[in-house]
């Protein structure tokens, strides 16, 4: 099963909680970044701006201890900056620091209470350390701040998801879809309640529908052949397994369902 939280960095999305191996060209450019950075603090050292887009950089870059460094240093500096507090939550969350992650992120919706972004972080780092309830009223103090903060509502959706509470599951991703019926992640999610809860149809028609939003996505075809399998419809289930034989066949995390499917198609 695949639940996907959305996590924010400030007002940009901010893929995962884990750092993604970098380029060498990225890692380059990083580098000067930082470097560049670094010679503008030293014209404006007390404006906390610079040591928050330094901060920002080594973040990207993985190197959480000066990412820290710097976030502290532009509060020593403005120790009232909403911002920054919020982007030293985010790698405490990388460093899986939890605490002071929840702190940091409890300050952020202190100084700035109209701002659903800090409370969809701050909501993730609950559920991340399984503080369910909490979670659940900061994902809600979020939809009050902002009844269109799509974000959130996905969110909350996959922390029903993932503790098989099907119909708020349901409920959140349903919402989530009625504000961007273009995202894929949301059709695809609930589709899989759907299919949790032996709903088929309803699972092939969002499964359809975050195939024809995400063609790429290999796993999508999987499912909808185990539910027309369910279905009945053999001509269908086959024809979607070519397509994820084809799509999957070079990716290591896949290999199980490849031997479900080879198995499938043989029969």
């Amino acid at each position: 099963m695949r639940i996907l939280p959305v996590f924010l960095f400030l007002l940009s999305l901010f893929g995962g909680c884990q750092p993604t191996e970098k380029e060498p060209q990225q890692k380059e450019e990083l580098s000067r970044e930082a470097t560049r950075l670094r010679m503008g603090m030293m014209l404006s050292p007390e404006d906390p701006t610079g040591h928050l887009e330094l901060g920002e950089v080594y973040h990207q870059m993985g190197e959480y201890e000066k990412a820290v460094e710097q976030f502290h240093e532009a509060l020593v500096v403005d120790e009232e900056n909403a911002d920054v507090h919020n982007a030293l939550g985010l790698v405490y969350v990388d460093m899986r620091l939890m605490d002071p992650a929840i702190q940091a992120f409890q300050k952020s919706t202190e100084l700035a209470p109209d701002n659903p972004v800090f409370y969809n972080n701050l909501a993730y780092t609950y559920d991340t350390d399984d503080r369910f309830d909490e979670a659940v009223a900061a994902y809600r103090n979020a939809i009050e701040t902002d009844p269109t903060f799509q974000d959130a509502y996905f969110n909350l959706a996959g922390a029903f998801h993932a503790r098989e509470q099907f119909e708020e599951a349901i409920s959140y991703y349903q919402q989530a879809i009625a504000l961007d019926d273009s995202d894929s992640d949301a059709h695809y999610n609930l589709a899989h309640v759907y299919q949790e809860t032996e709903q088929v149809d309803l699972a092939i028609g969002a499964y359809e529908r975050a195939q024809s939003l995400n063609p790429d996505d290999a796993e999508v075809y999987y499912h909808l052949a185990r539910m027309y399998e369910k279905r009945g419809d053999r001509l269908t289930m086959k024809r979607y397994l070519d397509i994820f034989v084809e799509l999957a066949a070079d990716l290591p995390q896949f290999q199980d369902e490849l031997e479900v499917a080879r198995q499938m198609l043989a029969q």
